[in-house]
């Protein structure tokens, strides 16, 4: 069977498109989680035109909060079928869209535009079995060939002045912890890399960075600070 056998809704919303093009619009959405029209047309224009997009919300692909857009079940279905390994993003889609949920889909969005981006996903990083000892607000993947770049993303909302620089430091201390604990690279790398189909690199060669957006930017090794 054909491409438009297995999805004939899609088939008047690829016009000047094509099912791979539409299959990688579905996931560049999960991978930003909640996107605004902008974004929809930035991913694919020939895909992200108002009467497409309406067709799609109708056909059950989309999920519209009335600002943001996300998956729907029957896009999730096809990237399961594609082999777009999206379970890896692992939070469900609520619908809720609060003040961080939109900044981070933005600065998400943009770094997508960056050389040599690959994927983006969001783990949690346990430790001794505390399953929410941290959890990044993504994981960042750059792909170069072979080389691999992992880099944790932390998006920092305004706080209170005597709350932030503790906030921060916490979270610095648990990536530090963290970072020297051999369960970073198996299981957890071992699996994500396998998820997403990327070569496994010895342990000795395994590291990350962390990368923040946020208006206080204190001396880290390994962080990287924006605006």
């Amino acid at each position: 069977m054909s491409l438009a056998d297995d999805y004939p809704e899609l088939v008047p919303i690829i016009k000047g498109a094509s099912f791979n093009q539409i299959f990688e619009w579905f996931f560049s959405l999960a991978q930003i989680r909640y996107a605004t029209k902008a974004h929809l047309n930035s991913f694919n224009n020939k895909i992200g035109t108002p009467k497409k997009i309406e067709a799609l919300i109708d056909g059950g692909f989309l999920g519209f909060t009335g600002d943001y857009f996300f998956t729907g079940p029957k896009a999730l279905d096809i990237l399961e079928k594609e082999n777009f390994h999206y379970k890896i993003l692992q939070r469900k889609f609520t619908g809720g869209v609060g003040e961080h949920q939109q900044e981070l889909s933005s600065v998400i969005f943009n770094i997508m535009k960056e050389p040599f981006f690959y994927r983006c996903f969001y783990p949690k990083l346990a430790y001794k079995g505390d399953t929410r000892f941290i959890e990044p607000d993504a994981c960042l993947i750059f792909k170069d060939g072979d080389r691999i770049k992992i880099e944790f993303l932390e998006v920092e909302n305004l706080k209170p002045d005597e709350t932030w620089k503790s906030h921060l430091e916490g979270k610095q201390r648990k990536y530090a912890i963290k970072g020297k604990c051999f369960d970073l690279y198996d299981p957890w790398w071992i699996k994500s890399s396998k998820k997403m189909n990327l070569p496994i690199c010895k342990p000795e060669q395994f590291c990350f960075s962390v990368r923040c957006y946020s208006e206080m930017q204190p001396e880290c090794e390994g962080w990287r600070f924006w605006e």
